[in-house]
């Protein structure tokens, strides 16, 4: 015999701690660790993976409270919550100043790339609209840098203590570098996520810009790309232009420097990114 008031209790509590799981894992890796099994890697050969930060983040720490900080990483990070949702891009985690992400997995989706392109024009419009601090104006709104690779990658849940749910392969490395080599309010990707983008939305060709080779850090020389639907309208750095050296790319409302292209982040790939 089971008590029905106890029913109407429990039944609300264990679908909220349902759902909140659901928020941080895929559903099929989260049923599979609640039922006690272990979660084996998966394969995936193709997929988008996207990482931004903010332009003058290490500066801004320097001179804001802890509190502060938090609550403006919690305004921009809602809204990209938001834009992710609605698109179907998969938040993977967010470490300081970073947000990354991936579409094409944990379920195929044939347009993965074309969904992390227009959700990365949205996240720079999103940034530029969010007050640094709301109670000083002077500090003005936010600006991020992104960047996405295309190709494949092994996903699985490390550790059995506060678990998460973890890419791998070099894939990853190379969409880190794509955004900690890129500029204020642009979105740079490489030569495979460009033709990956061309196939699955040939329109937005027009938006794609070339910057030419770069000499990417552990990867040599690469062909680059900037999607600059969006960027245009923003009046930043021209696009052919270096990554910012360390403490001279212009912070939010132009009042302090960044502390370098990978701001709190190690410069793609390594430091505090523990996915890769």
């Amino acid at each position: 015999f089971v008590d029905e008031g106890f029913l109407r209790v429990y039944a609300p509590c264990e679908q909220r701690r349902q759902d909140l799981l659901y928020r941080i894992l895929p559903r099929r890796i989260a049923d599979r660790l609640a039922s006690g099994e272990k979660v084996t890697p998966e394969s995936y050969e193709d997929v988008t993976v996207f990482f931004s930060d903010i332009v003058g983040y290490t500066s801004l720490a320097a001179v804001m409270s802890p509190y502060r900080i938090m609550a403006m990483l919690d305004r921009l990070y809602e809204g990209m919550d938001r834009l992710a949702t609605d698109l179907g891009v998969f938040k993977v985690e967010t470490i300081g100043d970073a947000w990354m992400g991936v579409a094409g997995l944990p379920e195929p989706q044939a347009d993965h790339t074309k969904r992390v392109a227009i959700f990365a024009m949205q996240a720079v419009k999103l940034a530029r609209s969010v007050a640094v601090d709301p109670e000083d104006p002077g500090l003005g709104t936010l600006r991020i840098r992104c960047g996405f690779h295309c190709g494949p990658v092994v996903a699985s849940v490390v550790g059995g203590l506060n678990p998460r749910y973890c890419l791998f392969g070099d894939t990853v490395n190379t969409a880190s570098r794509m955004e900690s080599n890129s500029l204020a309010d642009r979105i740079h990707l490489s030569d495979a996520a460009r033709q990956a983008l061309l196939r699955q939305a040939p329109e937005m060709e027009s938006w794609l810009r070339p910057r030419g080779a770069l000499n990417i850090k552990g990867k040599g020389l690469m062909h680059t790309f900037f999607l600059s639907g969006a960027a245009d309208t923003t009046g930043s750095s021209d696009d052919t232009a270096d990554p910012p050296a360390a403490a001279d790319a212009a912070a939010p409302g132009g009042s302090i420097v960044s502390g370098g292209g990978g701001s709190s982040m190690s410069g793609g790939g390594g430091g505090k990114r523990r996915c890769h």
